[in-house]
Order: C-alpha cells, then sequence, then structure tokens
C-alpha cells in the first residue's frame, strides 16, 4: 500500500484519463522508465564532475523559480517551459551536444520537477519534459558533431528511431494536453455555470427569503401597527370606562395614596380632583374604617386581590358605605406597582337590608317585636336568669271579642286599635320588660329579672285594670278587655317552645273562666293539654281504623208513640282509653279540624246501613245525621254528598241533615243556596239547637225548613222554668205558622212529656222512651213496631 501511494505521488491518478489516452500515458511513462534505467548503466562511466555541478546549479534555479512560482503566485506554464528549456540546454552545451547526455537531462528534470511541485501538475511537468527532451535529440541528430560521431548508420537510425518515437509520444501526449486542455475548460465553464446555476438559485432562494422575511417583516409591522392602533383604541377605551363608569374606581400606589380617581367617586364624595389626589384614602373614611384600612392594605398586597365594606364621609358628612373590590398590579420584577379599587355606594341597600331586617323581626302595624323576635328575646332573657338565678315570667295575651270590633269597625280601626293595646302594655311593664305581638290579637309579654311569681301577678292584674278604660278611636268609645295566661321559667318550663305553650294553655283557662281575668299554668291544666293531645291523635287513628260506630235515638210521635225517625249519633271506644263521650271528642276534632272526616265518615256508614235495612225490606223513615259547621261550609260539601248517595244507592228522601244554627247563621247567602241544593236532592232539612244562637225569625221564614229542635236546655227545666215554657210555646206556635215540625230534645220525665203534649208539639226523643241504640237494636224495634 506504501508503495502505491508512493507511485501515485509520483505518477499521479491516471484514473483521471479517458481509455484512450490512459493508454498513451502508460507507454510515456514506460518509454521514461525504460531510458531512466538503461540510459544510466550505459554512461554511467562517462559522467563527469561537471555534470554533478550542472545538477546542483540546477536544482537551485528549480528552487528559486518554485518560490517565486508559489508565494507570489505566477502561474503561467509558459514561463516555467522557458526557465527548463534553459536549464537543459545550458546542461546540453556543458556537456558538448552529445546523445549521451539526453537521458540525464530528462531524468534531472523529470525528477527535479516532480520534487519540487510535490506531485502537482504532474501531467504539464511530465509532457513538457518528454516535448524537451525530443527537441533536444532532434538538434542532436542534425548536429554536424553527432553525424561523424556514429559510427554506423544503424546506431543513427536506432537513435532516429528513439527519437521519432519519443516525438510521436510527444505528439500523442500533446493531443492529450489539447484535448484536457480543451476538457479542462469546458468542465470549467461547465462547472461554472453550474456554480454560476447554483448560485443563482442560492441567489433566487435567498431573494425568496428575504422577500418572505420581507413580507413577515411588513405584516409585522403591519400587526404592531394594527396592535398600536386597537391599544390606543383600547386605551381610549378604558379611559371612557374609567371616567363613565358608575361605580367609583381609584388608582392608587403601594401605600394607599390616591394617585388617579374617575368622576363617579368625585361626584359621589363631594370632593374635587385636586382635594383627593396624592392624599390617603384613609383621610376619608370613617374612624371604625380607618381602624381597618391599612390591616386590610396589607392583606391586599399579599394576596393580590381583596374584597370588603369601607365607609366615607362626603364634604357634606354623609355616611357613605361601599363594596370595595381592590386588585393588585404588579412591575416586570413581580413587586407591587399600583393598586385598582372599584367601589359600589350601597349604603341604599344597606338601608334596605336594615329595613328588611326590621320588618322580619318587627310587626308592621304596631312596630313592635313578632314572634320571631320575640322567641329570641325570650332565649336571651333565660341566659340571663340562669346566670343570675332569677325568673322570667311570660304572658299570654289575647284581647277579647276582638274579632267581633275587627269585623263590625273595619279592618283599619282594628289595626289602629291594636296599636293602642300595645303602647298600653308597655306603660303597664318595665322598661327591661319586652312586649311582643305574636300575631292577630295575640301578645307575649316578657318579665325579665322576676324574683318571685307575686311580682307577676301585680303586674297583670295592672294591665287588666287599665284595659277597664275605654279606647277612643275617630270619636268612637271602644271597650275591649282581655285574658292573659302566665308561665314562669324555670317553674313551668326550661325552654322557649314549653313556656309559650304553657303560657297559652293557662290563657286560654282564663277565657274559659270568663274573660278578663289572668291564670297561671298548674300542672293539671297541662294533664288536660296532654289528655287532648292524646285524645286528637287518638281520633286520626280512629278514622284510619274505622273505629267509630252509630248509635240511633229514635223520634217519637207525641199523640201516637210511633216511631216516626232517627238520629244517627257517632261513638267511639278507644282501644285502652275506653269509651270516650262525643261530649268530649267531637270539641277537639271541631277545633283540630278533623270533625270533617268524622263527618264523612259518619254519612258513609249511615248510608250504608240504611240501605241495608231497605234490602231487608225494612222502612227507617227518616234519618237524621248531624253536619258539622265546618263540613256545611266546605266549598265540597254537596259534591261529597251526592258521591256518598251514588256508591251507597239509598234513597234521598230517607235523609234529614241536620244544620246548626250558628253554622246557618254564618253566611246566610251561602246557608241558603246550599239548602236550596239540599232540597232539590229530596234531602229534609233540621234546624238544630234552635234558640242557643243568634236567632232571627226573618231567615227562619226564608229558609226551606222542614224540621225545628229545640235544644236540651230549654226541655231541661220547662216544668220549672216559666220563661223556658213560654219560650217553647212560643217557637212551637210560630213553627206551626211556617208548618214546620219541632221536636223537643232530651225528653227524660213524663211530665216534660205532658207539657210539650199540651203546647202543641209532634215530635219528641229522649231517654224517656230509649237511649241511642246500635243499628242491630234499631232493626228489631222497627220489626216490632210494624208487627
Amino acid at each position: 500500500m506504501k508503495i502505491k501511494s508512493a507511485l501515485m505521488k509520483i505518477i499521479g491518478n491516471i484514473e483521471e484519463f479517458s481509455l484512450e489516452y490512459r493508454i498513451l500515458y502508460i507507454l510515456s511513462l514506460l518509454s521514461a522508465l525504460l531510458m531512466i534505467i538503461l540510459v544510466p548503466i550505459n554512461y554511467a562511466q562517462n559522467m563527469e564532475p561537471i555534470h554533478i555541478m550542472a545538477l546542483a546549479v540546477g536544482a537551485i534555479i528549480a528552487t528559486i523559480v518554485f518560490f517565486l512560482l508559489k508565494y507570489r503566485k505566477i502561474q503561467c506554464k509558459l514561463i516555467y517551459s522557458i526557465i527548463v528549456l534553459c536549464i537543459l540546454t545550458v546542461f546540453w552545451f556543458t556537456n558538448g551536444g552529445s546523445y549521451g547526455s539526453i537521458p540525464y537531462y530528462f531524468t534531472y528534470s523529470l525528477t527535479v520537477s516532480l520534487i519540487i511541485l510535490r506531485g502537482k501538475k504532474r501531467k504539464f511537468i511530465f509532457f513538457m519534459n518528454i516535448f524537451v527532451i525530443s527537441v533536444l535529440i532532434i538538434a542532436e541528430y542534425y548536429y554536424p558533431h553527432n553525424i561523424i560521431y556514429y559510427q554506423s548508420l544503424k546506431d543513427r537510425y536506432i537513435d532516429l528511431f528513439t527519437g521519432v518515437l519519443i516525438c510521436l509520444l510527444i505528439l500523442g501526449i500533446i493531443v492529450k494536453i489539447v484535448i484536457d486542455n480543451f476538457d479542462l475548460e469546458r468542465k470549467k465553464v461547465v462547472q461554472k455555470t453550474v456554480e454560476l446555476k447554483n448560485k443563482n438559485i442560492e441567489l433566487e432562494e435567498s431573494n425568496q427569503l428575504l422577500s418572505k422575511k420581507n413580507v413577515q417583516i411588513i405584516s409585522h409591522q403591519n400587526e404592531l401597527m394594527r396592535a398600536l392602533k386597537e391599544l390606543k383604541e383600547s386605551e381610549k377605551k378604558f379611559r371612557s370606562f374609567f371616567q363613565t363608569a358608575i361605580d367609583m374606581i381609584y388608582v392608587l400606589d403601594q401605600n394607599g395614596i390616591i394617585l388617579e380617581m374617575n368622576d363617579s367617586a368625585k361626584g359621589t364624595l363631594g370632593y374635587s380632583e385636586r382635594e383627593m389626589c396624592h392624599k390617603s384614602l384613609a383621610q376619608f373614611l370613617t374612624a371604625y374604617s380607618k381602624k381597618t384600612f391599612y390591616k386590610e392594605l396589607s392583606i391586599l398586597l399579599n394576596k393580590g386581590s381583596k374584597r370588603c365594606e369601607m365607609q366615607f364621609i362626603s364634604k357634606t358628612n354623609e355616611v357613605i358605605t361601599v363594596d370595595c373590590s381592590s386588585s393588585v398590579i404588579y412591575d416586570e420584577s413581580g413587586d407591587p406597582k399600583y393598586i385598582v379599587v372599584f367601589q359600589r355606594d350601597i349604603s341604599k341597600l344597606k338601608k334596605n337590608a336594615e329595613e328588611i331586617k326590621y320588618l322580619a323581626y318587627h310587626d308592621m302595624v304596631t312596630n313592635l317585636p313578632n314572634r320571631r323576635l320575640g322567641k329570641d328575646i325570650l332565649q336571651f332573657a333565660i341566659r340571663n336568669a340562669l346566670k343570675k338565678e332569677n325568673m322570667v315570667g311570660v304572658m299570654f295575651v289575647d284581647l277579647d271579642r276582638f274579632k267581633y270590633i275587627n269585623d263590625s269597625l273595619g279592618h283599619g280601626t282594628g289595626d289602629t286599635l291594636l296599636k293602642y293595646v300595645g303602647k298600653r302594655f308597655k306603660e303597664c311593664v318595665r322598661e327591661d320588660d319586652s312586649v311582643v305581638r305574636l300575631g292577630g290579637d295575640e301578645f307575649m309579654i316578657i318579665l325579665n329579672n322576676v324574683n318571685a311569681s307575686n311580682n307577676v301577678w301585680k303586674i297583670a292584674d295592672r294591665m287588666i285594670k287599665t284595659f277597664s278604660k275605654p279606647f277612643y278611636l275617630k270619636e268612637k268609645e271602644i271597650h275591649i278587655t282581655c285574658s292573659i295566661g302566665i308561665a314562669m321559667f324555670p317553674e313551668h318550663g326550661k325552654n322557649v317552645d314549653n313556656l309559650l305553650k304553657n303560657a297559652d294553655m293557662a290563657m286560654y283557662q282564663a277565657k274559659e273562666s270568663g274573660r278578663n281575668n289572668f291564670k297561671f299554668f298548674d300542672n293539671i291544666l297541662n294533664n288536660k293539654v296532654d289528655e287532648e293531645i292524646e285524645i286528637k291523635e287518638g281520633i286520626i287513628k280512629a278514622i284510619k281504623k274505622r273505629e267509630f260506630t252509630l248509635y240511633y235515638q229514635p223520634k217519637i210521635h207525641i199523640n201516637s208513640s210511633e216511631i216516626v225517625g232517627w238520629e244517627a249519633l257517632v261513638r267511639w271506644n278507644h282501644p285502652t282509653m275506653g269509651f270516650i263521650s262525643p261530649a268530649k271528642f267531637i270539641p277537639i276534632a271541631e277545633q283540630s279540624g278533623l270533625i270533617k272526616n268524622i263527618d264523612r265518615l259518619v254519612l258513609e256508614m249511615a248510608c250504608k246501613q240504611i240501605k241495608e235495612l231497605v234490602d231487608k225490606g225494612i222502612n227507617p223513615k227518616s234519618v237524621a245525621i248531624n253536619i258539622s259547621p265546618n263540613q256545611f261550609n266546605d266549598s265540597t260539601f254537596i259534591d261529597t254528598l251526592d258521591l256518598i248517595i251514588d256508591e251507597s244507592g239509598i234513597d234521598p228522601t230517607l235523609l234529614n241533615l241536620e244544620i246548626t244554627e250558628t253554622a246557618a247563621m254564618q253566611d246566610t247567602y251561602y246557608a241558603q243556596m246550599i239548602f236550596d241544593q239540599i232540597k232539590k236532592r229530596g234531602i229534609s232539612l233540621s234546624l238544630d239547637d234552635f234558640g242557643t244562637g243568634y236567632s232571627s225569625l226573618n231567615y227562619l221564614k226564608s229558609f226551606p225548613i222542614d224540621v225545628l229542635k229545640i235544644d236540651k236546655s230549654f226541655v231541661d227545666e220547662i216544668c220549672s222554668d216559666q220563661v223556658n215554657k213560654a219560650i217553647i210555646l212560643a217557637t212551637i206556635t210560630m213553627a206551626k205558622a211556617l208548618n214546620i215540625i219541632v221536636v223537643a230534645e232530651g225528653v227524660e220525665i213524663k211530665e216534660q212529656l205532658e207539657l210539650l203534649k199540651r203546647a202543641g208539639c209532634k215530635e219528641y226523643q229522649g231517654y224517656l222512651f230509649s237511649k241511642p241504640v246500635p243499628i242491630e237494636k234499631m232493626e228489631k224495634m222497627l220489626v216490632k213496631q210494624v208487627q
């Protein structure tokens, strides 16, 4: 590999040539190699010192020329050829111009040239040396001395042949040089063209890239211009928003100093920009808000945003409450730079909220605390009493017959009366006591720090006495009384609900005792209430389980003693409490509203049992069923009645509905309408408890009543009380005139019956003939009467 590499450095890379020129080049090299090997062998003995000196001088000259060519960048081949030719001519003349010196010349010039140029331009060096040697051979051939020198014609021809051979080689080499130079020039042109095209392409690409860059730059400039325009418009909008915003806006520094403010802030507070700018915002706050301002400011700088309420003092010394929302604006290094504060005037909202809160906890008519606030006051009083080991008195006050005043004089007068009542209550109590309106005509009075119940008794007595004085409204003198129930903490209850419940029960006890008085709560009353609650819960279960049963009491014709009808009466046998009197559970049912459910159940059971009797061929004649005022005044009463009649399949003419006088007189127009609808269905009507309510002969005449029932309270004293006897006689006489049948209730002795017979009463019912009986006994009595 080293030998091949060395040869490549000497002879060059012949692969650069085409095939024909490669062969010609190899022949030239072989000829030169043959001469280099053979000539020194033949003529070595003829080498003289002068030749060595010439070689040295030539080497020096060639070296000088090499440096001139290298460092002065002289690349002219003609100059190099002339110099080499001069060197060889010097050698030729120094040798005497003989053929024997030619190989030396060639070897010397070739070797020196290759060594000096280190293989660069190897073809040019080799061909140039061949050319020069060929010229010298020809010159020596015709040189006179050399013609004589040749010993024979054969030697001369051999030298001539050698010269011709060399000349032919040189011609081929010249052709090669010309073609190579042409190809080289063409290649250079092509290469330059390609390079130029590449440069043009690169230039076009650079131009395109530059164009793109220019487009991008122009686009970026346009975007910058547009962004700048938008920024200016945004700033203009922000300025417009800043100045025209309804909310107050401030720009502060990190110390709370006002840098800028909008028109709303100036208009709301009444200060000019000059009066507020470069001053601390705290300077315009109330004393309380000043205390919290710097604390809120520190929190804001730490968190970045904050919302709170502040109170400003306007230029007119008006306190303005604002809802404040603040945000911190930071610089590039992340340090707080500005604080933007948005504030909204909420003074009206706060005022409205306070009014709403006041209305939520106060009565609108009397401006007294309402039930909600009253409970809170009572709870506070209980906690305070526990600390001081005192008592609290709770009074539950109800105005007597206030509904009558409200209905007769109007609600406006009633509200005015309530105001005066509240003031009068406040005059009767101490300053630390509280008067509360619970609703309607009910009040609660809370007596704090009570040492003994005797003190509460004195206040209650004072209240009863003060109501003996009339109220004067619109030049009218109004008299009204009150009933008071009293419960004491902790004796009668240890929490708000129990105290109110027990005071309420005591108040109802006061009403039952005749009104216009006061009662303290006691455990007997509590037991009664518990019993009522138990009965109420039992009624609900009894309706679901149908625990109620019906008993029937016969109506008797006074003259013939025949049964002419029946009255259905509800009875209740409680699973644990046993038989409960209707006088006990009916009022509770009426008070709780459960009476309507009982009425419907009684109506269903009575219709079903009557239908069963009729199906057996037994005529019950007429069966009276009591309808409570609650059921009678229910808008769905007629629909319920029709539904029960249709479901049972009963003949409506067998029914008689008993309506109390009080229910009929509550709304006479409504009663007239209901009576007419009942009569259209063939059902007869009875007016029950006549004489115990607000009797009106005029409505008695207009109502389509079939039966008038005299209440048992009149019949009981008919034998001993001439007034009751006269009332019964007048009622019977009036009923005859109106063609109404009179039935006397509660006849228990013969003397009562005889008096009723002489008075002209046609029918009666009572224990004298029979107590109420179950349906089975009723059926037997009807069968027996027919037989």
